[in-house]
Order: C-alpha cells, then sequence, then structure tokens
C-alpha cells in the first residue's frame, strides 16, 4: 500500500504523504511487543470510525494490535497522526449511547434524509404512545370519581 495524495499546509505547499514504507513501522513502534493482527486502508467510514455529526479525515488506516482490550488505531496516512482510537469500552458506548440515544445504527441509516425520517417517525410514534396512556390513565381516574362520588 502506497499513498500519494499531498497533504496541503496554510503556506499552500504541498507536500507528498507518508509513504507506507516509513508509516508501518513507526506504527509498529507505538507497541513493540504486541503482534499486528490487522492493517487496513480505510476509504470510508467502519462501525467505530466514521462521519457523522464531525467529519473525519479520509482514507485512513486501522492498525489492529493482538491487545486484551481489543484497541484499534486509526492514522492518518497523509499526515502520520493518531485521529482516533477505540477499545472494547469505547464500542460498547458507540453501540448502547450512538446506537440508542442518537439512532446511529449503520451507515445507510446516517444519511440525512434517512435519518431525519426516522428520527421524525419514532418521535410521532412517542408522542402517540404518550397521550394513548394520558387518555387511558384520565378514563380510569375518572371513573373512580365518579364512583367515589355515588356512594
Amino acid at each position: 500500500m502506497h499513498w500519494t495524495s499531498p497533504v496541503k499546509y496554510d503556506s499552500g505547499a504541498a507536500l507528498p504523504s507518508i509513504p507506507n514504507e516509513a508509516l508501518l513501522p513507526a506504527v509498529r513502534a507505538t507497541r513493540p511487543d504486541v503482534p499486528l493482527l490487522a492493517v487496513d486502508l480505510l476509504a470510508s467510514g467502519d462501525s467505530y470510525y466514521y462521519s457523522h455529526h464531525a467529519d473525519r479525515p479520509f482514507p485512513v488506516m486501522r492498525v489492529q494490535f493482538r491487545l486484551a482490550d481489543d484497541t484499534s488505531f486509526y492514522i492518518d496516512p497523509d499526515q502520520g497522526t493518531l485521529v482516533g482510537h477505540t477499545d472494547r469500552n469505547g464500542k460498547w458506548n458507540r453501540w448502547l449511547f450512538n446506537g440508542l440515544h442518537q439512532l446511529d445504527f449503520a451507515a445507510s441509516l446516517r444519511t440525512r434524509p434517512v435519518w431525519d425520517v426516522m428520527v421524525a417517525s419514532l418521535s410521532i410514534l412517542g408522542a402517540m404512545l404518550s397521550i394513548t396512556g394520558l387518555v387511558l390513565g384520565w378514563r380510569r381516574l375518572s371513573k373512580r370519581r365518579a364512583k367515589t362520588s355515588k356512594r
């Protein structure tokens, strides 16, 4: 793997991206005693590194070491910087918080029109369930009030 897209700096100068032959040994040096499980170049997001509420740089190198906490590191190959990481706790948080709280389950649901329709539909359903509960509660309390006033 070799990337050739240039990096542009404030001065306008473009520098070539860091070659894989230099970047991969530097990544290995961060955990010298731990074997590499996988190294992938991602052109778009995966389940744990993606653009939704924040723009993320792509392509990105995903590096997985054989660690007990199942950590993945995401490195920008153009600049050689660590742009993200996730471990076992971060993966749980991603599915329990982002998935359930922000309705962020899959890439197909992250596109704005689909996500907007899903959120609006679930909001309407939640409002209907709340109104149903209020009506049923009101009827029940009205019946109790009627029974106690007859006595």
